[in-house]
């Protein structure tokens, strides 16, 4: 076991290393990153990663809201607009970032995985993309896009496994593995993730429901692993891996923030008055607006500037 007392200080020092590593902008490299330094540091040149477990073993929250949101589907087949109201009128007593996805949830289209999982995966809604750059085409929703190509292959599967291949094909895909690869090449460490055996893959997603429902998370890893782990390491508490972005964003990495925001604002891309306003909500800690957001547009600007875009 090897424990990394990480600094803010000690992160904005690398940051521009880190953020020049993205062959395309994102949000969750520099924690790998930091994970990755620290295992070449220590003289290995190839890792083992958990990726993958989650969208196997059902260790996302995001499984049990769809699970159990089957039990609501005939409330879907209201009318758009009476549901829409009901969002709205939440809307009133509720104002925050979670509230907002259960009333965009709320105002689906239609009741389907699809829908379901972009609506819960998108860090910007098309609403906001639309309010921060009015130009821009945001009537394409990639993600869906994407989810129609195989949807039809998977339509045998059990419920948590359908969810489970959303995961796979879509953060997983398009985020974790895409992250990982690049944060940990950028220390001259290769990654492996035993987790997507095809073979492992393949047997795991035509588990029953009944077999795989999280009464712990990942139960069915938990179980196998119970005999060979201490029980403290098995059953401890499910922890995200994620740096106290929020209160670093606002206190030691603020003026690196200012800056790259205020640039991005410059460029034309955006419209810049809602931008900045946009940000200034964030920094005067609007529920509404999470972190990820401003990092996301972060991480968008040092790719541009790396680029000379």
């Amino acid at each position: 076991h090897c424990q990394i007392d990480l600094k803010p200080t000690d992160l904005l020092d690398q940051l521009p290393e880190i953020l020049g590593s993205m062959d395309v902008p994102g949000g969750d490299g520099p924690n790998t990153y930091i994970i990755s330094q620290a295992v070449k540091k220590m003289g290995l040149t190839v890792a083992l990663s958990g990726l993958g477990g989650d969208d196997l073993f059902v260790g996302y929250n995001g499984f049990l809201r769809y699970y159990h949101l089957q039990k609501y589907k005939t409330f879907f087949s209201f009318p758009l607009g009476i549901r829409s109201s009901v969002s709205g009128l939440l809307g009133l007593f509720h104002q925050n970032n979670q509230w907002n996805k259960k009333r965009a949830l709320l105002a689906m289209k239609e009741f389907s995985l699809t829908e379901f999982y972009s609506l819960s995966r998108k860090v910007f809604s098309q609403e906001e993309i639309h309010y921060l750059a009015p130009e821009l085409n945001s009537n394409i929703d990639y993600l869906k896009e994407n989810m129609s190509t195989w949807m039809p292959e998977v339509d045998h599967l059990p419920t948590l496994s359908k969810y489970g291949m959303a995961e796979l094909c879509g953060y997983t895909q398009n985020v974790l593995l895409k992250d990982s690869d690049n944060m940990a090449m950028a220390n001259s460490l290769e990654i492996r993730s035993p987790f997507f055996d095809h073979d492992l893959v393949s047997y795991v997603f035509v588990v029953s429901d009944k077999m795989k429902y999280p009464h712990t998370p990942k139960k069915l890893l938990v179980d196998a692993l119970h005999p060979l782990l201490p029980e403290e390491i098995v059953y401890r508490k499910k922890m995200g891996f994620s740096f106290p972005w929020d209160s670093w964003m606002k206190k030691e990495l603020k003026p690196l923030v200012d800056q790259k925001i205020i640039s991005l604002a410059n460029r034309g891309i955006f419209d810049k008055t809602r931008l900045v306003a946009y940000y200034q909500k964030y920094s005067e800690g609007s529920p509404t607006i999470i972190w990820s957001k401003i990092w996301l547009m972060v991480s968008l600007e040092s790719w541009i500037a790396k680029n000379n875009l």
